[in-house]
């Protein structure tokens, strides 16, 4: 085989492990190419341009004042009957670290009991979902008591349609996408 060849055997086979890592969420995406940051009361969020700043809007968040809420409707697979959202709330209160963890609206015997490790912080967090009417919520909330301040992310991804007349491994596939999205902004969650 010809120098040639193997230059371009190499390099598509560089292209194939490129592709398949960009599919299955191996890569995350840039923060430092197009991600903004936001950076109030002690703590800062990045996050890309398909995220809006929007209105914090009930029940995706549960602790009263909010430093960012970022919103997107950003789907890959858009059919008329097929809809998806997604929303990130960052927000904090002045509440003693029982309160903290305890888990709201969603029933007063839950507690956040699983632990996530994020920029040197041990957040504990809760899983939660909900459904009604073709809707389907699914929430998770971290949490991180320090010095008196309970800080909250609120992840959230809505997505609503009639199921019957859908692509479903399309729409599973946007799904993915969007929590993948909605997690790698978490993830830059900082407080100091």
């Amino acid at each position: 085989m010809g120098l040639d060849m193997k230059k371009l055997l190499y390099l598509l086979i560089f292209i194939a492990i490129a592709v398949m890592a960009w599919k299955y969420g191996a890569m995350k995406p840039n923060i430092a190419n197009g991600w903004q940051t936001i950076n109030k009361d002690g703590v800062s969020v990045a996050h890309p341009d398909s995220l809006i700043l929007a209105e914090a809007m009930e029940p995706y968040y549960f602790l009263p004042n909010v430093i960012a809420s970022l919103y997107t409707d950003k789907a890959s697979y858009k059919p008329m009957n097929y809809s998806q959202d997604g929303r990130v709330i960052v927000s904090f209160a002045n509440i003693d670290e029982q309160a903290c963890y305890t888990a709201p609206e969603v029933g007063s015997d839950k507690v956040f009991d699983e632990t996530a490790a994020m920029n040197g912080k041990n957040w504990k967090y809760i899983s939660f979902s909900d459904a009604g009417a073709g809707n389907r919520y699914e929430t998770k909330l971290y949490r991180l008591a320090q010095n008196g301040i309970c800080y909250e992310i609120a992840e959230s991804l809505h997505y609503a349609s009639d199921w019957n007349e859908i692509d479903m491994d399309a729409a599973t596939r946007s799904q993915q996408e969007m929590r993948a999205i909605l997690k790698s902004v978490v993830e830059t969650v900082k407080v100091q």
